[in-house]
């Protein structure tokens, strides 16, 4: 799992002010001379997230939790054989208390302590101590960098001190705050190959043209004679459904798999799917075989669909699944082998990052989600090449290039994307103000922010201002220069 930078900031702000005080404490033990505080916490929470997937989350929280309550249990046995050293043992739990009272003078002992002896002062400290390791253990929400003996242990036991108490508060923000929802903290996937939707917020039936050559345009067809069409990739099937909702998460699912783990077979990118793991994602724990036959359909409806692209003399033809490889052993999981333009963008992984709390601002229903990123990275080049002046004009096309509307009427389109525009303003997500005019949306971009500059610069690395010896061409520019 590709974790946003946002999501370790937001372990590292749950982190309680002990435990931040700790690494400052405790900075001269092994684990904190070469990185930073951030640097650890990303380390440890990628060590146990990174190669898990998101529908193994509950799992694995539970795991992490009952190996931390095993290790208080371990913990609490460890101080209980400390006490049975000799006082003058420094791996006694009083140890420390027992070298300051050695130190001592008569007369500051008896200032301090009165009439007692060193005895019953180390009976009383040890009294003490045995309270506030049994209240530390009676507390399910103590921390392991709270553990009253932390000077009985050794430094590799004090560095999983801090590491626990990450480990526990990512589970807590996990399960409690995310409800095992993990998507909008992961990275985005690979942005789209083509700029033209595929996928309809409706499914309807579409039967092709029986004469030969003739390709039903299910998507746009617009006056300037850009097209986006859809086709069989077998002759024998003469009806076409328009992708929808659930093929579009399915794709999404094996794209982000393929994201994550990713394998590379004579340029073309392979990704081992289980129909179970990616129905327990999409509908639930409980989707049963309903869920796992939808998502077999969802995956002979992506592998059997040929699309091209044209406009003017560019003429772009890929498929999304090339081809489908099944387990003999397991009927439940297949290889695919992705198609070569989708297997190119993944490789290049030209990311385009969003903050979960940005993305959190808008409503899941909102038509505005569908073009977030294509603002966030017209934002990202305003930056980039003129950051005194963050304003910029669009016409309909720019938002038709990432939302299928469902309606040919130029003014309704309009209403829809000023009603988004209006929850971007009223949210404070990537524009200030906009107003429209002559045709055009004129936007006001806000200004890059601490999380927006973080994934900036990631973009910048495969978007370079032009002429730079580093930038690189987009998978759609590497088709149009070069093998067409």
């Amino acid at each position: 799992m590709q974790l946003k930078n946002s999501f370790y900031m937001e372990i590292k702000e749950r982190l309680p002010e002990h435990a931040l005080e700790y690494w400052g404490v405790h900075r001269h033990y092994h684990f904190a001379l070469n990185e930073t505080l951030d640097q650890f916490i990303k380390r440890i929470i990628d060590e146990s997230f990174g190669a898990i997937m998101e529908n193994e989350l509950s799992d694995h929280t539970k795991k992490i939790r009952n190996a931390l309550r095993k290790k208080k249990y371990d913990w609490i046995k460890k101080y209980e054989n400390a006490l049975s050293y000799p006082i003058s043992d420094p791996a006694h739990p009083i140890f420390s208390e027992y070298c300051s009272l050695q130190s001592m003078g008569p007369r500051e002992l008896a200032q301090k302590y009165q009439d007692l002896d060193e005895s019953e002062i180390i009976s009383a400290k040890i009294a003490e101590k045995n309270a506030q390791i049994k209240k530390w253990k009676e507390n399910r929400n103590s921390l392991f960098t709270e553990y009253p003996a932390i000077s009985i242990l050794k430094p590799q036991n004090k560095e999983d001190a801090l590491k626990s108490d990450i480990l526990d508060v990512a589970c807590d923000y996990i399960i409690k705050e995310l409800n095992y929802d993990m998507r909008s903290n992961s990275k985005s996937l690979p942005t789209p190959i083509v700029s033209k939707p595929f996928f309809s917020l409706r499914s309807t039936k579409i039967t092709l043209e029986e004469i030969d050559g003739i390709m039903q345009n299910i998507i746009k067809n617009d006056e300037e004679g850009a097209t986006f069409t859809m086709y069989p990739t077998s002759s024998s099937d003469t009806q076409l459904t328009t992708l929808d909702k659930c093929d579009l998460s399915v794709y999404q699912e094996i794209t982000r798999l393929a994201c994550s783990d990713t394998k590379v077979r004579d340029g073309s990118v392979l990704v081992d799917v289980s129909f179970y793991k990616i129905s327990k994602q999409i509908f639930g724990y409980d989707a049963g075989e309903k869920g796992i036959q939808r998502v077999r359909d969802s995956i002979e409806k992506l592998s059997n669909r040929r699309f091209v692209y044209s406009d003017g003399n560019t003429k772009i033809d890929y498929v999304l699944v090339d081809s489908k490889i099944t387990d003999e052993n397991d009927d439940n999981k297949m290889r695919l082998v992705l198609g070569k333009v989708i297997s190119d963008s993944i490789l290049q992984k030209d990311i385009i990052s969003i903050s979960k709390k940005v993305e959190g601002k808008l409503h899941a229903s909102s038509n505005g989600r569908a073009f977030i990123h294509a603002l966030q990275e017209q934002r990202f080049i305003l930056h980039r090449d003129s950051p005194d002046s963050m304003k910029k004009s669009f016409g309909l096309d720019f938002f038709e290039d990432s939302i299928y509307f469902n309606t040919k009427s130029y003014k309704k389109k309009i209403g829809i994307i000023e009603d988004s525009l209006d929850e971007y303003v009223n949210n404070d997500v990537i524009i200030k103000n906009y107003r429209y005019e002559n045709n055009l949306f004129h936007l006001d971009f806000l200004p890059l922010d601490g999380n927006d500059i973080e994934y900036y610069h990631e973009w910048l690395k495969n978007h370079m201002p032009s002429g730079s010896e580093n930038s690189s061409p987009t998978p759609i520019e590497t088709y149009i220069n070069g093998s067409l």
